[in-house]
């Protein structure tokens, strides 16, 4: 049997897959025995003993994943509810600085909280806003607040939780003082060290922003990337230059190799020296998982030179993944992990498939049909993470690709040569430069295209899995034109079934805007509405949690904007998303009172072609079955302040009802007492304030569920124990975004579902 190694592999991720389903007790017994008998029967085949190691292998990798997803420092956690005041001493591993920051990742064994002594393992993300001195593996002790981590509080949230435990980080902590107990000077020091001088040389040689891109591109410092270069290269489909990746070391490694071998010296001895040079090369970068997997690769490659041995580039990719999965089995549930795997992988089984098709042979057609293949068979991945696809990602690959065999090694080369002479970095670095504006410019002139990203939404596991066997069935079925249709076919009929059952629910999702008020809501003819959109002073809340919920959830389109009131923490996050996607109405409440901001929404409605309507009580809007009417405000209304104007809607679905009322308070809810009716599901107003859900509008209300939207921690202390204690006396269910996360509502029109992002503790 050719690739043992890739049958043992494939085992090794079945545990892994079974550990990670390991509540599932009858399936993992079931996969179990299954992988006894195939190896049977392998041997029946084959006469190789190595196939009853695979069962070994398998219940091996099962109890990694085990003992990786068992809950740690069960103690700590139980000893606080999301922070608490701590100190600790402890060494640090690393550190960075961003602007007049201190990053630092410090490992302890010594964490004090109210007095008591935890004596665990522990590796803790430590933020000081303040420059500090330091060295790796410098004792230090520190005081401040200690934070558990986070599951992503929204659709489309980055997951603190999964990004840290994957780096072996347990808590996050915000140091209010540091002070360094013992300086150290170690090997891994003066790596540190040259890798800063380097990143130095390069802001020396570049433009600031050129300079961000090459340290991100060689040395793997990310801190001076721009945002709008990130994001820009993204929508070109380029985003995977700006990490150290197996491109750029196979680029350097090579690089290393040739020049020692055009120095005369042995095979054996240069395939040495370029795999300890990478080793370092790996160190030096950050080793992220991406560049580790390339190490591994690499250094078989050189490996089979100096032992006279024929690479394999799939038992040497099999070879990568277990030992990383072995070293770390959470690995595979990071995206860069996928992706680097699934691209080589994609290359290597794709790209001769296309090339079967098309009769020419050169290095263009190979180029093209590579880029597509890693195109291929990292897509879905990519939808999955990123929820949308970048449409001319093959062209500009094939336009850049090229281009880096040239200006990663020089790069490179520049800001080690510039140690000794600036004149020489200078010539090297105009290489660099030049090459640097070509993928700027074929990158803006894909981003100013149309159609250049389609976004998916996030699709559900099961469409990835359809999609990977689509694509392994047509190149299996490579020599039967009739199969590979029926196999098409089969892929069509699955996507029209997975619509068709689909239900129409009207959805209602609270987004956990932090302390703020934004509401979604998609109706079952699939028409789009907001109700405020949050906002902060310390966040831009458009941008970091609208944005990405909507980018999940496959929406580009918001049919309806409402603003009840343009008090910061409802309108801003408006401001931030009305020029990002396109917005058809903008409701706001017919009044002359405004400020600063309500303006700066005028304005941006204008340039962005949003008609703008004015309602007051009376005015509704239908939607389909869907029934929405304004309550408040009344004609002459007297208006104080934002809060006085706050628009109330009452929204009907059959014989559902619900009640949105913004920021209003006690006098605007007793104007509402002559003509409200009882609505199930009411949003809280004024995010749970003494000053609103007065007992006389809860009497005809009459609320079944209760949605508060607040922040965690913050200074108002809302919602306030009266009110909460004043809705329960009505039996009122509540669900408070602080505390569940974003909050969903399904309803058919007769009964309401309703989940949480984050796990209920009541």
């Amino acid at each position: 049997m050719k690739r043992p190694l890739v049958m043992l592999v494939i085992a090794f991720l079945l545990g892994l897959l079974l550990g990670y389903l390991s509540e599932y007790y009858i399936l993992s017994i079931m996969s179990i025995v299954f992988v006894v008998i195939l190896s049977y029967k392998l041997y029946k085949t084959y006469y190789k003993v190595w196939v009853f190691a695979m069962p070994l292998i398998c219940f091996f990798s099962y109890a990694l994943m085990v003992n990786a997803l068992e809950p740690k420092n069960i103690d700590i956690h139980n000893a606080f509810d999301g922070r608490v005041s701590a100190s600790f001493t402890g060494i640090v591993e690393d550190y960075t600085y961003n602007d007049n920051q201190t990053i630092l990742i410090v490992r302890t064994h010594n964490l004090t909280i109210n007095e008591q002594r935890y004596k665990n393992n522990l590796k803790i993300r430590v933020t000081f806003n303040n420059k500090i001195n330091l060295h790796l593996k410098d004792e230090v002790w520190m005081e401040g607040t200690l934070y558990k981590l986070q599951l992503p509080r929204n659709d489309g949230a980055w997951n603190e939780k999964l990004y840290y435990h994957i780096r072996g980080i347990d808590f996050r902590f915000f140091a209010n003082e540091i002070n360094i107990l013992e300086k150290n000077l170690s090997f891994f020091q003066s790596l540190k060290n040259f890798r800063s001088k380097v990143e130095e040389n390069y802001y020396n040689l570049l433009a600031k922003e050129d300079a961000g891109i090459i340290s991100a591109m060689v040395i793997g410092e990310r801190r001076g990337l721009d945002g709008e270069i990130r994001e820009l290269f993204q929508k070109s489909g380029i985003a995977h230059i700006l990490a150290i990746s197996g491109l750029h070391i196979t680029l350097i490694g090579l690089f290393i190799f040739q020049l020692l071998k055009y120095m005369r010296i042995n095979i054996r001895l240069s395939g040495i020296i370029t795999i300890i040079f990478l080793i370092i090369y790996c160190i030096f970068t950050g080793a992220s998982i991406s560049t580790q997997r390339a190490v591994l690769m690499v250094s078989v490659l050189l490996g089979s030179y100096i032992f006279g041995r024929t690479y394999e580039i799939f038992s040497a990719l099999a070879l990568a993944g277990i030992i990383l999965l072995i070293i770390n089995p959470l690995f595979i549930f990071d995206v860069g992990f996928q992706l680097s795997f699934a691209a080589v992988l994609g290359i290597r089984i794709i790209t001769p498939f296309l090339q079967s098709y098309i009769k020419w042979d050169n290095k263009v057609i190979k180029l093209l049909c590579g880029s597509t293949a890693a195109y291929i068979s990292t897509t879905p991945i990519i939808a999955f993470y990123y929820y949308e696809i970048p449409v001319y990602a093959i062209i500009v690959n094939i336009l850049i690709i090229p281009l880096l065999s040239v200006l990663v090694p020089v790069a490179f080369l520049a800001g080690v040569v510039s140690f000794f002479s600036m004149t020489l970095g200078k010539i090297l670095i105009g290489i660099v430069f030049f090459i640097l504006q070509f993928i700027k410019f074929v990158s803006e002139f894909v981003s100013k295209m149309p159609i250049n990203t389609i976004l998916t939404g996030k699709p559900l596991l099961l469409t990835l899995i359809v999609l990977y066997l689509v694509i392994a069935l047509i190149i299996y079925y490579s020599k039967s034109k009739k199969k590979q249709g029926f196999v098409i076919l089969g892929m069509v009929g699955f996507f029209i079934f997975k619509t068709l059952v689909t239900p129409n629910y009207l959805e209602v999702t609270i987004i956990d805007v932090a302390q703020g008020d934004s509401i979604f809501i998609t109706t079952p003819s699939k028409k789009n509405i907001i109700i405020d959109g949050g906002g902060s002073i310390f966040e831009e809340i458009g941008i970091r949690r609208i944005l990405p919920f909507l980018k999940y959830n496959g929406i580009n389109k918001i049919h309806y904007m409402f603003l009840t009131h343009s008090d910061l923490d409802h309108i801003s996050g408006l401001i931030e998303i009305i020029d990002k996607v396109d917005v058809d109405y903008l409701f706001v409440s017919k009044t002359d009172y405004n400020n600063n901001l309500y303006v700066e929404l005028m304005r941006k409605a204008k340039e962005n072609n949003v008609s703008v309507v004015e309602i007051l009580k009376g005015d509704s809007l239908r939607i389909g079955e869907i029934f929405i009417e304004c309550l408040f405000p009344k004609e002459n209304t007297v208006v104080r302040g934002n809060n006085d104007y706050s628009l109330v809607l009452s929204l009907t679905y059959k014989d559902i009802k619900m009640l949105f009322t913004g920021d209003i308070e006690r006098n605007q809810e007793l104007q509402l007492l002559d003509f409200i009716t009882p609505h199930q599901i009411l949003k809280v107003a004024h995010h749970g304030s003494r000053t609103s859900s007065n007992e006389e509008f809860l009497e005809v209300v009459q609320p079944e569920i209760g949605l508060i939207s607040y922040g965690m921690y913050n200074s108002y202390g809302h919602p306030h124990q009266e009110v909460i204690d004043r809705y329960h006396s009505y039996d009122t269910i509540l669900y408070k975004t602080g505390r569940d996360g974003a909050i969903r509502l399904r309803t058919n029109g007769t009964k309401v579902y309703v989940s949480t992002k984050l796990p209920r503790k009541d």
